[in-house]
């Protein structure tokens, strides 16, 4: 089966609602909840305790934020992300993915409304809440440098 935005399944007394939530981490992104459990399987869109990996050139950092948006609605109960431990607090994996999601954003689209080359960006950013987690030191700077060129695209009107 095949879906474009949404399709929804049951059985018994289950709902299952599959979420076409891509381009974000990739072009063919996918969340599953399961009603009335509350369980989310967010793939790789959420990253449990850890930093996401943005630096694909697949990668919609805005797109991504939306998808968050939209399943963060469902209000899930517990979390079984793409990486890092299932969550019986989903809600918290959501908003601190989200929350990466928009500060990286906003730090590099204010750099580049500002002409400041990545390189002061970057070092002109506190990281400090983020540069203790798994994954910083090998996904940050790729992180922050893929989105810095997102928004210079979106800065020119490119696609």
């Amino acid at each position: 089966m095949t879906f474009k935005d949404e399709m929804f399944l049951e059985s018994g007394n289950d709902r299952f609602s599959i979420y076409h939530a891509g381009p974000a981490h990739a072009p063919d992104d996918s969340m599953m909840m399961v009603e009335p459990a509350g369980v989310l399987f967010s793939g790789d869109i959420i990253q449990n305790g850890r930093v996401p990996f943005l630096n694909s050139p697949e990668v919609d950092s805005g797109q991504w934020m939306q998808a968050i948006e939209k399943v963060k609605k469902l209000k899930p109960v517990v979390l079984i992300p793409g990486h890092g431990s299932a969550s019986e607090n989903a809600m918290e994996a959501l908003n601190f993915t989200y929350d990466y999601l928009k500060f990286v954003r906003e730090r590099m689209k204010s750099a580049v409304d500002n002409w400041l080359p990545f390189e002061d960006a970057y070092q002109q950013t506190d990281w400090s809440q983020y540069k203790n987690l798994p994954a910083f030191d090998a996904s940050n700077k790729g992180n922050a440098y893929r989105v810095y060129l997102e928004m210079e695209q979106n800065a020119l009107g490119a696609e």
